[in-house]
């Protein structure tokens, strides 16, 4: 399937200081959704089980674009095996379950040419459109945009007590019954018995026993 994202460039290098090494810039790179009237959406959990920051689904059908960066420092010269737990992003919009925010850290050390990609899930909940996201190089921002993915983001901790139970399942009766977007855990625009389905696989994970999903 062809994807409906596309790749929009943040204009501009932002030098930052206190980056490990060495002086440093990045260029972050953001999906976004391309197709006017559209609303692909994805799913977070408090486990950080849910949808990948940069996948979604549109109609049962999943779509993905890569958050992707790329590090140079202070010459413009590539930054290759910046570590990986020194470069991460902060989402805002969501109930998160870090003292630091809604934490997405890189996949791994940059490569050869200075770039670095985000696709892990969230670890949070409440419904959101991620009104910003910020890069973040060893703990000092490198970028911020005031920027909506044109994805909407469900979860399945409707109450954002970090945790899914009984009181989200009350929760998501009556936007269910409302058609509510925040209802739609898969997206098919359907409200069937699935979306319970989604909310059922957190709030009683297999094996038999294993305790809900909440924040790690």
């Amino acid at each position: 399937m062809k994807t409906i994202y596309a790749v929009i460039l943040v204009a501009g290098l932002v030098t930052v200081f206190g980056a490990p090494g060495a002086l440093a810039q990045c260029v972050l790179n953001v999906p976004a959704s391309s197709i006017v009237g559209s609303s692909p959406s994805g799913m977070v959990c408090p486990a950080g089980d849910g949808d990948p920051a940069a996948e979604a689904w549109l109609l049962s059908t999943q779509v993905t674009e890569t958050i992707k960066a790329q590090l140079l420092d202070a010459n413009s010269d590539t930054l290759a095996n910046f570590p990986w737990e020194d470069v991460w992003l902060e989402f805002e919009g969501f109930c998160d379950c870090s003292s630091n925010g809604d934490v997405v850290y890189a996949d791994a050390n940059s490569d050869a040419n200075g770039m670095v990609t985000f696709t892990a899930p969230l670890s949070a909940g409440s419904c959101s459109t991620i009104p910003q996201i910020r890069l973040v190089l060893g703990g000092t921002v490198c970028a911020t945009e005031n920027y909506d993915l044109g994805v909407t983001f469900t979860s399945v901790d409707f109450d954002c007590n970090g945790i899914v139970e009984e009181a989200d399942r009350l929760l998501m009766v009556p936007l269910y019954a409302a058609k509510d977007s925040c209802a739609d855990l898969n997206n098919d625009t359907l409200w069937t018995v699935d979306d319970a389905v989604v909310l059922a696989v957190h709030r009683y994970p297999l094996p038999v026993g294993s305790p809900s999903h909440r924040c790690p």
